[in-house]
């Protein structure tokens, strides 16, 4: 039997960078050498894992344009004396891909992880693919350059950041198969990250509830965005009639990214407003980028200056309405500074904190279906396409898509209706409408 060291080290093992700096197959399976063949292997990932000809025409190819999927290359190292560099020994590469797995067992097992569950090899690969292409598709530039550098070295000692690397990692390899006919690999990836989160939740949810200070808050933030990331893309595609029936259920998990953000509060309140962040620390300047110094994405100004004239109409505020004494002006008054933003990946960390910040406010109401905060909640989905990247654009559009049809059958309010167009449209049109009030002579030609 193979004996490894111990790798709760903070460091991966060395046999972990012969593994991941091997090529991959676009999947993210590292592979043995073999013989040498005129097939190129130039394409970007995403073609790969699709295992169709890419044009290799950079910086997007054709068919990542026309999909609109991100389009990654690998960054091949630079040959020394004018020569490529040898693919790694068929023996040796197997014989490290072993002892990776063997030692991913190792942190997997400190979590509790048994059974079939224990599945290494599969781990691995997605680890790789993970390594290779899904940190490129997570969040802006720089967050990605984080990650990518800081992300899978905190792993190896911190085991819910290893499965939620994992399960992402699926999750993603599993919406690139979707247009294939793979089905057994699709449900084995679909396998694979759901019983990685369960695991990983578990985890993290102990965590916090100790309501201790983490010793990493670095790793905490990762922990908390793949969290975020990964409850996008769970079930992505939500049925229409999710709000219909009023089955909590059904609502609880239409909500749950939403939720899911307010670990970012939770933590804010945890390090007492971030003060027990060094400064110095990589992660200062992405969990500071949630407000500017004018304090505008947190802005708690009574009365209704500054805010859209057909939702203070909607919900009735006037000069005596506060974020204390009325919810739904503290929802308008966070989401409006958001409305008013020019669209771009950078506004990630923004779009993001404004569903931590609302969800204990919310919680309540949403279950009870609400309708003006759904209706809020719906603006903020359609917000989130800016982001556009895999794991969040299909189910914030199938929420808003759910949210609208619900208001529609439900309420009788030509208000509400008349604000319907901005989600309905998906952001393609009706933005303009919420700074000006609905004129009830013309309620019938304008909803």
């Amino acid at each position: 039997m193979m004996k490894t060291k111990n790798t709760i080290t903070g460091k991966p093992p060395k046999e972990f960078l012969v593994v991941f700096n091997a090529q991959d197959d676009g999947a993210g399976r590292p592979y043995a050498s073999r013989k040498t063949h005129s097939k190129s292997r130039a394409g970007c990932f995403a073609c790969k894992a699709r295992r169709v000809k890419c044009d290799e025409q950079k910086p997007i190819c054709i068919r990542c344009e026309r999909t609109r999927v991100p389009c990654v290359y690998d960054t091949p190292s630079p040959p020394s004396n004018g020569c490529s560099s040898p693919t790694p020994d068929t023996a040796m590469h197997t014989m490290s891909v072993a002892l990776v797995s063997a030692q991913l067992n190792e942190v997997f097992a400190s979590s509790g992880l048994e059974g079939p569950m224990r599945r290494s090899s599969g781990d691995v690969r997605a680890l790789q693919h993970f390594h290779a292409v899904t940190a490129s598709t997570i969040g802006p530039p720089y967050m990605t350059s984080l990650i990518q550098a800081i992300l899978l070295p905190k792993a190896w000692y911190d085991p819910a950041l290893m499965h939620l690397a994992v399960a992402v990692s699926a999750a993603h390899q599993g919406r690139l198969l979707r247009d294939t006919q793979d089905e057994h690999a699709v449900r084995r990836l679909r396998f694979t990250e759901i019983q990685h989160w369960q695991t990983a939740l578990a985890l993290h949810q102990k965590q916090m509830a100790a309501k201790e200070l983490p010793q990493d808050v670095g790793a905490h933030v990762l922990k908390l965005s793949l969290t975020v990331i990964f409850t996008f893309s769970l079930d992505d595609d939500l049925p229409v009639d999710t709000f219909l029936y009023g089955e909590d259920a059904k609502i609880a998990h239409a909500m749950a990214p939403v939720a899911a953000c307010n670990g970012f509060r939770a933590l804010r309140v945890m390090t007492n407003s971030w003060d027990a962040l060094d400064l110095t620390s990589p992660w200062a300047n992405v969990l500071t980028s949630a407000d500017d110094d004018a304090s505008t994405f947190t802005d708690k100004q009574a009365g209704v200056e500054g805010l859209p004239s057909a939702f203070v109409d909607l919900c009735n505020l006037d000069c005596g309405s506060t974020s204390d004494n009325n919810v739904y002006h503290r929802v308008l008054r966070l989401l409006t500074p958001l409305l008013q933003l020019e669209p771009g990946l950078n506004n990630f960390v923004r779009l993001l904190a404004f569903g931590g910040r609302i969800w204990l406010d919310v919680k309540l109401l949403a279950s009870q279906r609400d309708h003006v905060i759904l209706l809020l909640i719906a603006y903020w989905l359609v917000l989130l396409r800016q982001v556009n990247q895999w794991w969040v654009l299909t189910r914030a559009r199938s929420a808003c898509d759910a949210i609208v049809n619900y208001l529609l059958q439900n309420s009788q309010d030509p208000k509400l209706h008349y604000l319907l167009l901005y989600p309905a449209s998906f952001g393609e049109r009706g933005l303009d409408r919420i700074w000006t009030k609905l004129v009830p002579a013309r309620a019938a030609s304008q909803v």
